[in-house]
């Protein structure tokens, strides 16, 4: 186990909505496909295990040019033990490839979360309203996971 840094807000603003996301790999590869949930109104969750600052540039990329940020309220992401993440000798790392591919988008973005490919690890029940509120490090289930 790895201690945390804390999550942090990467854009400050609040958003209420369902929890949508994954690994963002497999995200990319089913946006456009019946298996991709609606991710309209959204709070989008991802993260990723494996892959270098260059492949996180092209799925996030991917996933703009398909429109996913035009129709989501929030973001969230996942920490990650990939080596990668860490910023590059000229500073440059996730976060700046997030900012990048995020331009012109208003919606709040929380980093450094604890769920995905990491410990500790909590769960993100898909498809359940959320609210998450960046500047404060705040987020809430707003209704049960299982009915």
């Amino acid at each position: 186990m790895r201690a945390t840094t804390g999550w942090r807000a990467l854009r400050a603003g609040h958003a209420s909505g369902p929890l949508i996301g994954g690994e963002i790999s497999t995200l990319v590869i089913q946006t456009g496909t019946e298996y991709m949930p609606s991710v309209d109104g959204a709070i989008f969750f991802w993260e990723d295990y494996g892959s270098s600052l260059a492949w996180v540039d092209r799925y996030l990329a991917s996933l703009r040019t398909k429109g996913v940020f035009e129709r989501i309220k929030g973001m969230l992401v996942g920490r990650t033990r990939t080596a990668g993440f860490e910023p590059t000798s000229t500073g440059y790392g996730v976060d700046n490839i997030i900012l990048d591919n995020t331009k012109g988008y208003d919606f709040p973005v929380m980093v450094n979360m604890d769920f995905g490919h990491t410990d500790p690890m909590m769960t993100l029940p898909i498809g359940v309203r959320a609210t998450m509120h960046a500047e404060k490090g705040y987020l809430s289930i707003d209704e049960p996971a299982i009915v």
